[in-house]
């Protein structure tokens, strides 16, 4: 299968089944975070896969929190914010700062590194730390769902326009479709030829079809 995307917008499915499936979910994008990069690739071991996220999201996550961090630090190392706050104040607001930082930057790799995972040997698909053989109420698990549920694998795209902006890109979405044709976000980012081929190995590993609109 060719590795470009196809942005035709029909849905592929290897038999009439599978075609209807495709009819009956949504194609509208389930992710709230849409990149015009490639965030996240697919590594498969024995009865394992996930999506780990790559060095690129990494790099501009630093970028986007470095930057008004720097401002601040420089803020508070001004003349003009002794004389305004004060030569006892700036020490130990600069302290507080920097707990702000290493808070913030714990928060923001936790978020960018938090699991997404399907297991065979437990059974399930999940996101984030917690995962079903940790908590003793699955009901705290916000996504997660027994690989048994899960009918078919959903590859789409959409061209998103930026308000005040002539600027636009396509945004690619892998979802879990259900048995009850509802729709779990896997993954959203920009890289399409790289989720095409990331999608049609996961749907290999949970052996499960791939409606596609690319």
């Amino acid at each position: 299968m060719s590795n470009q995307p196809n942005h035709e917008g029909e849905a592929l499915g290897g038999n009439s089944a599978e075609a209807q499936l495709a009819s009956e979910i949504s194609w509208e994008l389930l992710g709230r975070t849409k990149t015009n990069f490639k965030t996240h690739s697919l590594l498969t071991e024995p009865g394992k896969a996930a999506f780990k996220p790559g060095a690129v999201l990494y790099f501009f996550t630093c970028l986007f929190y470095a930057i008004p961090s720097l401002l601040l630090w420089m803020l508070l190392h001004s003349e003009e914010a002794a004389s305004l706050l004060g030569a006892e104040l700036v020490p130990a607001l600069r302290l507080v700062l920097i707990a702000l930082l290493a808070g913030g930057a714990l928060f923001l790799y936790r978020k960018i590194s938090s699991p997404i995972v399907f297991d065979t040997g437990s059974g399930w698909f999940w996101k984030g730390y917690a995962s079903p053989e940790t908590v003793t109420n699955l009901t705290q698990l916000k996504d997660a769902v027994k690989l048994a549920d899960i009918q078919a694998l959903q590859l789409h795209h959409k061209r998103i326009h930026r308000p005040n902006n002539t600027r636009s890109y396509d945004c690619y979405e892998l979802n879990v479709v259900l048995n009850d044709r509802s729709r779990v976000n896997v993954v959203t980012h920009g890289g399409g030829d790289s989720l095409q081929i990331d999608a049609e190995e996961l749907a290999d590993f949970l052996d499960v079809p791939l409606l596609s609109r690319m």
